[in-house]
């Protein structure tokens, strides 16, 4: 029988979790604030602080996590050939992390009006069976991601302990690259309690119940063939799990 490569699995998992970390801070929130001429007066993986506030710049965090979502979603589907299978892993896992994002923390700050959506809240005068509606939207969104990261992972799920492995492994690795990350904050304690630790374990809890919605629509010739070790994939979980700490970890500021 064969077996996956754990670590080419660990080198896909860290590249997505980091495709997440990335849309929602980078590209959203930063992005948002130098979109509206603002500095970013300090940029991590936890944290972003805009020298302009508002709704526009807190949403794009969310809203960036769900087209990324969305699109590679679309690229798990568009690549579930044999040939393709690292390929296929990736867009599934970088889906599943950008998608348990949107919907978990919508679902948190519509709860607690803190985080990403307070602001609008706040702002818009969201009325509370409004707020309560976005609660049970955000759940169902978590679910339908669920669903369909699982309906992603049955290929993998022959055997069911195979699809376990991948999410364990996904799901141990976003933890410690996110904890590698912001042990270099200045403030690292807090910063993994508050941010870190929340964001990456917290938040993609669904990724562990994936495997058995993979399990029930596995089919039943159309197992993927088993990942070997890949150097292309390692190498750039390397670089960019350099980056990730040398550059989110301790923080940068941007101005234009």
């Amino acid at each position: 029988m064969g077996r996956d490569s754990i670590v080419t699995i660990a080198a896909i998992s860290l590249v997505a979790y980091v495709s997440a970390d990335v849309a929602h801070h980078v590209l959203g929130h930063g992005g948002a604030c130098l979109a509206l001429r603002g500095q970013i007066e300090s940029l991590s993986s936890v944290h972003v602080k805009c020298s302009v506030t508002g709704s526009a710049v807190d949403l794009a965090g969310p809203v960036a996590n769900l087209i990324v979502g969305v699109g590679t979603l679309l690229g798990a589907h568009f690549s579930s050939s044999r040939r393709l299978v690292a390929t296929h892993l990736f867009c599934t896992l970088a889906a599943a992390f950008n998608l348990f994002w949107f919907g978990m923390q919508l679902v948190y700050s519509a709860a607690t009006k803190t985080d990403d959506w307070a602001w609008a809240i706040q702002q818009y005068h969201v009325a509370e069976p409004v707020r309560y509606m976005m609660i049970v939207l955000g759940v169902a969104l978590y679910t339908f991601a669920v669903r369909a990261v699982g309906h992603q992972l049955a290929p993998f799920a022959q055997p069911l302990v195979r699809a376990r492995v991948i999410a364990v492994t996904a799901w141990g690795t976003a933890g410690g690259i996110a904890i590698l990350t912001a042990a270099l904050d200045h403030n690292a304690s807090s910063v993994m309690l508050r941010g870190a630790v929340p964001q990456s374990l917290l938040l993609h809890i669904g990724l562990l119940s994936a495997p058995a919605r993979a399990a029930r629509s596995s089919p039943s010739d159309g197992a993927s063939s088993y990942l070997d070790v890949s150097i292309p994939w390692i190498v750039t979980a390397v670089i960019v799990g350099g980056l990730s700490v040398a550059c989110l970890g301790p923080g940068v500021a941007v101005a234009i």
